[in-house]
């Protein structure tokens, strides 16, 4: 069963039988912010005595992240299927699952940040030949970055050149 917060302080409580799951969730995983939130549910667990058992949400932790709730008695749950929950009877240990939120090092789209500013001058003047020389001036970014874009962005178009239409 989900009760809704009292306080609005912490983000979920959840009954299981007669224990009362305290949930603090965070949109990532530093140290830093799971300290945090592994000291609020905490701070609100010890008011509802010992059926309440603080539990901190992060997307992936990390190792420092299970260290912080270990010190201070806090469980932990991540969206990637990552746990250690001890609320006895219950005891949930899951362990070695990967981070399903790897942020990757080059944008997914041809839209994407610097990638945006080439595509943006090819646009605003589609009559126009542009010669890759004069890109990153008017870019405003390296000529490396703008090497890499249009290399980047002719993949992209041979790509949408292979694709069936059906």
């Amino acid at each position: 069963m989900i009760e809704s917060p009292r306080d609005g302080r912490i983000d979920l409580l959840v009954k299981l039988g007669d224990r009362l799951l305290v949930i603090e969730a965070r949109v990532n995983a530093r140290a830093g912010m799971v300290s945090e939130a592994a000291r609020q549910p905490g701070e609100h667990a010890r008011g509802d005595g010992p059926r309440a058992v603080p539990v901190v949400a992060v997307p992936c932790r990390g190792e420092v992240g299970r260290r912080v709730c270990a010190e201070v008695q806090v469980s932990y749950v991540d969206l990637s299927g990552n746990a250690s929950i001890k609320a006895p009877p219950l005891y949930v240990h899951v362990e070695g699952k990967p981070n399903r939120f790897v942020k990757l090092a080059r944008p997914a789209s041809v839209l994407a940040t610097k990638i945006s500013r080439v595509a943006r001058l090819l646009l605003l003047d589609p009559e126009r030949w542009w010669h890759q020389q004069e890109l990153p001036e008017n870019g405003d970014m390296g000529p490396g970055s703008v090497s890499r874009i249009c290399r980047r962005l002719e993949e992209e178009r041979v790509r949408q050149e292979l694709l069936p239409f059906g």
